[in-house]
């Protein structure tokens, strides 16, 4: 009878404990797990909002040096190609720099003229070659101007033909004249375009 009693009662505590275990842990379980997994989620989202928040603050300390580096270039890119300040500029950096600029020869410049079309937001670019007469040292005293010139210029090659002259007045003894041709690029924004600079 006892025996009886106490399997009866173990029997009683199974059901209980698989009850207790099927309707109330064994979900809770899972729940706490999807809970878990959430938390992960969110913690690794708030790392990424974090990093981008410090990229927000540098960016937003970065911003006035960037306005003003875009007005910079704004200034350096004038709206159109201005072929009358640009050959006048030019021939101010040749005497600046002391060379004699014996021509400047150029395409037709993109975005104008009969059958132009809308024009994109990139800035155009001019191809311009220099054909220069002087010495090393004044060539790249040339350059040096045109690279602190209030247009943006951007010089891709230049090749030097020596030929040994009689000593100017800036040549000193035995020094040689060049004839030097010089392919460089101005910008400027095409008709249509937002900003001269973008």
């Amino acid at each position: 009878m006892t025996r009886r009693i106490a399997i009866a009662t173990a029997l009683v505590i199974f059901v209980l404990v698989a009850g207790w275990y099927m309707g109330f842990y064994r979900p809770e379980s899972g729940h706490i797990k999807a809970l878990q997994s959430k938390q992960q989620e969110a913690q690794a989202n708030l790392a990424q909002l974090d990093a981008r928040y410090s990229q927000l603050v540098r960016s937003q300390r970065q911003l006035p040096a960037e306005r003003a580096d875009l007005a910079r270039l704004e200034r350096l890119v004038p709206n159109g190609p201005e072929l009358d300040r640009l050959v006048t500029g030019l021939y101010a950096a040749a005497a600046t720099a002391g060379v004699q600029l014996t021509s400047i020869s150029s395409p037709a410049p993109a975005g104008y003229g009969p059958g132009s079309g809308s024009a994109g937001p990139a800035p155009a670019q001019l191809q311009l070659t220099l054909q220069v007469s002087g010495t090393p040292g004044e060539i790249e005293d040339l350059v040096r101007v045109l690279g602190s010139a209030p247009r943006l210029f951007v010089v891709d090659s230049f090749g030097l033909a020596l030929a040994p002259v009689a000593a100017g007045p800036r040549a000193g003894a035995g020094s040689s004249q060049t004839g030097t041709s010089i392919s460089l690029r101005a910008f400027y924004a095409l008709p249509n375009a937002d900003s001269p600079a973008s």
